[in-house]
């Protein structure tokens, strides 16, 4: 037995087949190396790489028996003769010097993928910010799917509390950056990055991150993701939990929970269409939300069980404004939502929104609002609507504690800006709130509401004639001129031409805006006919009750038990904030009747 193995062994000698063995394996782990080290970073389909693998390690027994059969010489292939020859004069192909050339080559690639990984922080990072995704298909009409992604994935890591995760509004601002992600990570102040690349191919999707830290900008981690089309909600969970485990970051046990769970797979249409409606909800315009609605319709035709859909709706019948005529749409969607995924953060933000803006139930809102927190702790969208959901209840600090949160999620936000400034204008610290609002313009010089919200903070720093010019320059150029600009014109000496514009515009609105009666009423000194048509607001249009703690337009009422009446019916808490009008009186003096 032993001298038919070393008979088999000299002749496997002989025919050089050990050659052959360890020049194809030296050769098969060169390349290897190359899969492992360029594939992710140039966006190579992952599907390539695994079937060269495959085909390389197929290639092994047929190289070692190609190796028995022939040998390569320099006068060509010639067969093997089955009988030794005493003295081989055959030169072989691949010499000796070749083979230790390749072999060098391999060890070399070995060390250097070992002394070139770098290693993450022993302490872990507790910042991070995923730059939008690159886009691998080759269409920008795909940028809808990518964006999705990427933001689905900033959701799921904003999910683990005392993880600080930038917000897609901020991150958004880079795309296409030229800045170095050094730069970025220092303007974002965060202490790693992820990149990363989405493709869709046929019923696939494959998603490539790499991590980055932000001080040194050393590579430290990248990889690959793919699923079925129908998966993609567990493609998105895969990816940030692997993030999340390569920042070292220790997982609660609902996290490790949340994380381990495989998604229901979804129609893979309908969440495509879902996606085009999400893109276009953000943009907030008209023309968007109608477009946003028709996709979340389309969506919901296909798969009715799309709990995503059936939230977003709420959301965005909400930002339409038409609040009484679609209520009961709205109602439909968030029952649906919460009957499809009662345990859902969309769900529970559905609910938030609808009991604040269609029902008004303070309550009902409340605990929605802290259920979202609860699930979604770094998210700064669900943090600045509750700070928002604070304010209205005239619970300043409280909102300024959430907005502020927000804020450090989402630091280059416009809109965040400009509604922790105008908080703070109202909370007494009005060059704060200048320069948040200044800032906020900086960032989205066309936002309406912070040029008006620039008005208050003139007023609040006792400028009232430059609040008065502001306010005039506004009404011709938006539409949300209105707040504070009764209190500039009588500040500043302009009393007559306000009653004749109030009063020109009470006789013009349509004796069911309440709102509008109120308000012109209340500025014209007609106190029993604001508060009449404030009560009649309260009963037969009282969405607009949630919002009357954001306009100094009511401060001529807010003293009158009428007044508080209706707070109290609503839920409102009984400890209300000093009126803007009163706040000015306090600083500035000049009493207004």
């Amino acid at each position: 037995m032993s001298r038919d193995i070393k008979k088999l062994i000299d002749e496997l000698k002989r025919r050089r087949v050990f050659r052959v063995a360890a020049v194809y394996s030296g050769f098969a782990f060169i390349v290897f190396q190359i899969i492992d080290a360029t594939f992710d970073t140039l966006g190579i389909p992952q599907w390539l790489g695994k079937y060269s693998i495959i085909a390389l390690a197929l290639g092994f027994p047929i190289a070692v028996g190609l190796g028995w059969a022939f040998d390569i010489t320099d006068k060509g292939v010639i067969r093997t003769k089955n009988k030794p020859i005493e003295h081989d004069s055959r030169k072989p192909f691949v010499g000796n010097r070749s083979l230790s050339i390749v072999a060098a080559i391999a060890v070399i690639m070995a060390i250097w993928g070992w002394i070139d990984t770098p290693e993450v922080r022993a302490e872990g990072y507790q910042s991070i910010a995923v730059l939008p995704f690159d886009n691998y298909m080759g269409d920008t009409s795909q940028d809808y799917f990518v964006d999705g992604m990427t933001e689905a994935i900033i959701a799921q890591l904003a999910r683990l509390e005392g993880l600080r995760v930038i917000s897609r509004t901020s991150v958004m601002r880079f795309r296409g950056s030229e800045k170095s992600l050094t730069e970025i990570a220092d303007e974002l102040g965060v202490d790693a990055i992820v990149e990363g690349s989405v493709l869709k191919a046929g019923n696939e999707v494959r998603i490539t991150a790499q991590l980055i830290d932000g001080l040194s900008d050393e590579h430290l981690w990248a990889n690959s993701f793919e699923k079925q089309l129908d998966q993609v909600l567990s493609l998105q969970r895969n990816v940030a939990s692997a993030i999340a485990e390569q920042i070292k970051w220790t997982f609660e046990p609902e996290d490790e929970t949340h994380f381990a769970e495989e998604e229901k797979p979804v129609d893979s249409d309908a969440y495509e269409l879902y996606l085009k409606g999400w893109s276009l909800r953000i943009l907030e315009t008209n023309t968007s939300l109608e477009r946003a609605m028709n996709y979340f319709d389309a969506a919901l035709i296909l798969d009715s069980s799309l709990y995503q859909a059936h939230a977003a709706k709420v959301v965005t019948l909400f930002l339409n404004n038409d609040r009484i005529q679609s209520q009961g749409e709205a109602l439909e969607a968030v029952s649906r939502a919460v009957e499809l995924a009662p345990d859902k953060s969309e769900s529970w933000m559905a609910q938030a929104i609808y009991h604040q803006f269609f029902d008004i139930n303070i309550s009902k809102a409340q605990k929605a609002f802290e259920k979202v927190i609860d699930a979604r702790p770094g998210d700064a969208e669900s943090r600045r609507e509750y700070g928002l959901f604070l304010m209205r209840l005239g619970l300043h600090e409280e909102a300024i504690n959430q907005l502020e949160k927000s804020r450090a999620y989402d630091p280059l936000s416009a809109l965040c800006l400009r509604d922790l400034g105008q908080l703070y204008i109202r909370a007494g610290q009005a060059q704060k709130g200048m320069d948040l609002i200044n800032a906020s313009l900086g960032l989205d010089p066309e936002n309406e509401q912070a040029e008006a919200y620039k008005g208050m903070a003139l007023l609040a720093v006792n400028k009232p004639m430059l609040a008065y010019e502001h306010y005039e320059y506004l009404s011709n150029k938006f539409r949300w001129y209105h707040i504070g600009l009764p209190l500039a014109m009588i500040r500043s000496g302009h009393s007559e031409p306000l009653f004749n514009r109030m009063d020109s515009l009470k006789q013009q609105s349509d004796e069911t805006n309440y709102f509008l009666k109120a308000v012109t009423s209340a500025a014209l000194g007609d106190i029993d006919e604001a508060i009449t048509a404030f009560e009649n607001m309260a009963v037969r249009d009282p969405n607009g009750v949630m919002f009357i703690n954001e306009e100094p337009l009511w401060d001529p009422i807010r003293h009158r038990p009428e007044y508080k009446k209706v707070l109290r019916e609503f839920g409102f808490p009984e400890q209300q904030p000093e009126s803007f009008s009163d706040m000015l009186n306090r600083l500035h003096g000049f009493h207004i009747e």
